[in-house]
């Protein structure tokens, strides 16, 4: 302070470490008094004295007293900290908060820089990603547990994709890369699960907030079991129908017809687009001649469906310069013609395009582990994934109000 002037940044700054501070004393009294008599652990059976210790919360650092008693194998147990389930010396707040910042910013390091900033906690990038490595498992374990949806009826989607992660030199022995090159990342999968129900207008709708995901290096088989098991918990059972959206790899619809028998199978429309793009080209040479076609070949196509390609490219004269490449090109249509029927799916309601997983690959997967300078084990990079899906689908907090509930019977 100074006359006729006020560093207002300094008092903010000053005001909010002292009520910090304040806030970290009663939650120290709280940890040391009263938490240990509601929990009946004040004075445990076998006590052999106490001892203090300091942990990471959401206020900053808590010193609190605590009992403890013999170990089976020897040394000592805490009670009161199994209770609380501290974790890499934090408390479920704590560890919720720092998981969360792993998982949405940029880096590590980021993230701590972060919670200095926006929470006035010093934590380093390193602890940040340690406790994302030591949570991602169990959190995952309780998503994966959760109770099934109560909603029946309606719409049950599902779409599939992979994408690439970049990874450490290690992790990529035995990898294939494009074209027979060095390999550079390692491709992840990734699956989607939500639901449609028909609004008070009788059109039908994607359900807000109702996505969920699943991530995996695993094999199409494993995948495959997690997809469906997602897709159980959301409803597979006693939805009126279940749709499959993809983009034509042709891994995805044999995994579709090995697990999910009866799904309505369509490809996406975006992709099939540009196969329909490429095609064009082929017919037509010139450029603004092709752009024409193609305007013109994709709304009958979307009226029509593949066989209106089909027919189209068909009747190129054979001396053609590329009739063996278009020839070669329609066989993506050919292979998928039945799902390909856009006028007929949208008059049913369901979605033609597969928005959701190429966002989820988007925006999930490479917006966090695909930035410059990035190289990942797949365990570390699995792990972080893992939160920032159960964050995106409205979980991760879920999670944490459960693992930071305690009563004196689970204690």
């Amino acid at each position: 302070m100074s006359a006729g002037g006020a560093d207002t940044l300094w008092v903010e700054e000053t005001l909010k470490a002292a009520a910090l501070a304040s806030a970290a004393r009663l939650l120290g009294l709280f940890y040391s008094k009263e938490l240990p008599a509601l929990l009946g652990l004040d004075a445990p059976s076998g006590g052999r004295g106490v001892r203090n210790r300091t942990v990471l919360t959401t206020v900053g650092e808590v010193t609190y007293t605590r009992a403890y008693t013999a170990a089976s194998g020897g040394g000592h147990r805490f009670p009161l900290d199994e209770a609380l389930g501290i974790t890499e010396g934090c408390t479920p707040a704590m560890a919720s908060m720092m998981s969360w910042a792993g998982a949405r910013f940029d880096s590590y390091d980021i993230a701590g820089e972060a919670l200095g900033r926006l929470a006035g906690l010093e934590v380093p990038g390193r602890r940040v990603q340690r406790m994302v490595n030591t949570v991602a498992e169990r959190e995952a374990a309780w998503i994966a547990k959760r109770a099934t949806d109560k909603a029946a009826g309606g719409i049950l989607n599902l779409q599939a994709d992979m994408t690439g992660i970049p990874m450490r030199p290690e992790e990529l022995v035995s990898v294939k890369g494009h074209d027979g090159g060095d390999p550079k990342k390692r491709q992840i999968k990734a699956g989607a699960v939500f639901r449609q129900e028909e609004n008070a207008d009788g059109e039908i709708q994607r359900i807000p907030d109702s996505t969920t995901r699943v991530v995996t290096f695993d094999d199409v088989t494993s995948f495959s079991q997690m997809l469906m098991d997602e897709a159980v918990r959301r409803g597979y059972n006693s939805a009126d129908k279940v749709v499959f959206t993809s983009d034509g790899a042709e891994w995805i619809w044999l995994m579709v017809a090995d697990r999910f028998k009866g799904a309505v199978e369509i490809v996406d429309f975006y992709h099939a687009a540009e196969h329909l793009g490429a095609l064009c080209s082929l017919a037509e040479p010139d450029k603004r001649k092709a752009a024409d076609l193609f305007k013109k070949r994709r709304r009958i196509m979307l009226n029509w469906g593949a066989e209106s390609a089909i027919r189209y490219f068909m009747a190129i004269p054979e001396d053609h310069a590329n009739k063996k490449a278009i020839e070669d090109g329609l066989g993506y249509f050919i292979n998928n013609r039945k799902r390909m029927r856009y006028r007929e799916f949208r008059e049913k309601g369901y979605f033609i395009g597969s928005g959701v997983i190429e966002g989820t690959c988007k925006c999930l997967v490479n917006q966090r582990t695909d930035l410059g300078g990035q190289r990942w084990l797949r365990s570390g990079s699995l792990n972080v994934l893992r939160i920032r899906a159960a964050i995106i689908d409205n979980l991760h907090d879920r999670y944490w109000k459960t693992a930071g509930k305690i009563t004196r019977s689970a204690a």
